[in-house]
């Protein structure tokens, strides 16, 4: 349960050459938070996920007949 973590991992990312990474994993944690403006952010994640979905999951191989669930708080949340 703490962000911690994943913000330093956001960092990180920032560091080395994925921006939209970072900014997705801020971006489900701000979600998380009690936040009365989630539209603009809510969009944002959509857009962050059709563009690079993909290539994240792929980073992640899942096991044979296996495929990951929605991403929360920025990491694949659970295998199918």
């Amino acid at each position: 349960d703490d962000d911690l973590p994943r913000l330093v991992f956001a960092d990180y990312l920032d560091e080395h050459g994925d921006p939209a990474r970072a900014e997705f994993v801020r971006v489900q944690l701000a979600l998380a938070r009690p936040n009365p403006e989630k539209e603009p952010l809510s969009v944002r994640e959509a857009m962050l996920l059709e563009r690079h979905r993909d290539r994240w999951l792929a980073e992640t191989p899942a096991p044979a007949g296996c495929s990951w669930g929605p991403f929360r708080r920025g990491f694949p949340y659970a295998l199918r």
